[in-house]
């Protein structure tokens, strides 16, 4: 429970540790206006994100078809992003 605590803390400060294998994906959809878009992973499957996820950078900075990491989790809906950082093209 104490590390789940930690954790917490330290996203909300922004500081997320990376850990080996975090899946990588494209963005596949945007809705700027709104603040959101999709993550196509690997396998196919698609996950939210909200622009508040996005990490080492803007979430207007980011384009369709970018690649990102991102930590997985499941939310209300279905699969979303937690955390999503950009990577090099």
């Amino acid at each position: 429970m104490r590390a789940r605590l930690l954790e917490e803390k330290s996203k909300q400060r922004g500081r997320v540790n990376r850990h080996e294998g975090q899946p990588e994906g494209r963005v596949r959809t945007l809705f700027h206006e709104f603040g959101y878009g999709f993550i196509e992973a690997a396998d196919g499957h698609d996950g939210y994100f909200h622009r508040n996820a996005v990490r080492h950078g803007s979430f207007e900075d980011i384009a369709e078809g970018a690649r990102v990491r991102y930590a997985e989790e499941q939310g209300d809906e279905g699969p979303q992003a937690s955390v999503v950082e950009m990577l090099g093209s």
